[in-house]
């Protein structure tokens, strides 16, 4: 019986010690931050005039890569392998360009069929 209480505890120590550290994940916030400029981009296809949209969120711990297949968000110290990269298709004629280091604004703007990430 306290063998059992004990593992029972352990295994919810375990659970609860987890579930903190992937809320509190860096990875998890380059994920959401790739995933939303992902969507902005995929949003801006589809508005048939010239925009500019400011992502809401402060971004001045990270690089921002935007090319024409990808987003990608990582710290300037970040190996290959802690590199968050979104994919996405473009239509035919669309491009897609533009970098931003660890600037607290970030700006997507649309002209015509050329997308670019640059700095508010």
């Amino acid at each position: 019986m306290i063998f059992e209480l004990v593992a029972v505890i352990i295994v919810i120590f375990i659970a609860l010690s987890v579930a903190k550290s992937a809320a509190t994940n860096e990875t998890t916030a380059k994920i959401n931050v790739a995933q939303d400029l992902q969507m902005m981009v995929d949003a801006l296809i589809g508005i048939p005039d010239n925009a500019l949209v400011e992502y809401p969120v402060g971004v001045s711990d990270y690089i921002i890569l935007l090319n024409m297949e990808a987003v990608t968000v990582m710290r300037p110290e970040d190996p290959d392998f802690k590199r968050v990269v979104k994919n996405f298709i473009l239509p035919e004629g669309y491009s897609a360009e533009g970098i931003v280091q660890q600037k607290t604004k970030l700006c997507l703007k649309k002209e015509e069929k050329r997308i670019v990430i640059l700095e508010c």
